[in-house]
């Protein structure tokens, strides 16, 4: 993998991290609630931060998904990561 492509998954890994770690602060916030049940007067503002949450989750998908499968190794890569591993034996 050359450099520049590296460098271009690294800057979209951390901006889907800054994604992540932004739902994650704000499930924290929303998961603080002290809800006794569903007629709780903030249970509305409460289901449609999850649902907003879930949401931009099911978005990212995606963006996850991509950069797994473009930092994957290749059958040929994998199969000399694993002979130079087996060579340390």
């Amino acid at each position: 993998m050359t450099a520049a492509k590296v460098e271009a998954l690294q800057k979209r890994a951390e901006e889907v991290g800054e994604r992540q770690a932004s739902i994650n602060r704000r499930l924290f916030t929303l998961s603080q609630a002290d809800l006794e049940s569903i007629r709780d007067s903030g249970w509305e503002e409460y289901r449609r931060g999850m649902e907003a949450l879930l949401s931009e989750e099911k978005a990212l998908f995606p963006a996850i998904t991509s950069l797994g499968e473009a930092t994957a190794m290749q059958a040929p890569e994998r199969e000399k990561a694993v002979q130079n591993l087996n060579s340390w034996r």
